[in-house]
């Protein structure tokens, strides 16, 4: 096949991953680990996203063990430092969301952390969502999404972060207009454990 046949399949399979991201794991590692394969060797741009996203989906369905792993990968093969972003781009904060994953998973596997280096770390994801709200609206909540709170307020118990992920729950269940839609989000194994914490604490 020409080469332009291979990088649409490799976009294809990243999608197609992004898809079942929330709703099916096995099938969402399956298509992302095809994506990988394709570009592992060739481009480090398309390998940094591809791998990124594996380590998202590991994160989305709390397999620490694995965000860990691929984290280690990722900045082993320093692509941090071989992709650049255009300043307005906040893909150029990834690298500092990776780390604020690989401290959520430290904590979450009872491993040892430096809690200075952690509160350091979730300082600057807060200024830099203060950043953020200034300018695209969607970019606002690159760092602090529902389930990035989520995972906050498990490891401080701090109800503020419960709060305000299951606060952007209700938010992203108004994007739903279909009703079918919207309880197959608020289904998805995160929303679920939000709402469902939220009620026994609030």
């Amino acid at each position: 096949k020409k080469i332009e046949d291979w990088e649409n399949l490799e976009v294809a399979y990243f999608i197609i991953a992004l898809n079942y991201k929330s709703r099916d794991y096995g099938k969402a590692i399956k298509y992302i680990n095809s994506s990988i394969s394709l570009v592992k060797e060739t481009n480090p741009k398309r390998y940094a996203d591809a791998l990124g996203q594996l380590i998202n989906i590991h994160y989305y369905h709390h397999k620490f063990d694995l965000v860990l792993e691929n984290i280690d990968i990722y900045f082993e093969n320093k692509l941090d430092e071989k992709v650049e972003f255009p300043n307005s781009n906040v893909m150029k904060y990834f690298p500092i969301l990776l780390k604020c994953y690989k401290y959520f998973s430290l904590a979450m596997l009872n491993k040892e952390y430096s809690k200075k280096d952690f509160n350091a770390l979730m300082i600057k994801a807060e200024n830099i969502t203060k950043e953020l709200e200034k300018g695209v609206q969607e970019n606002r909540w690159f760092f602090l999404d529902s389930h990035f709170n989520f995972i906050y307020y498990k490891i401080t118990n701090d109800i503020k972060y419960l709060e305000a992920a299951n606060r952007f729950i209700i938010r992203d269940a108004k994007w739903y207009e279909n009703k079918s839609m919207k309880l197959e989000f608020l289904n998805e194994p995160i929303p679920k454990a939000i709402v469902e914490e939220w009620e026994k604490v609030k």
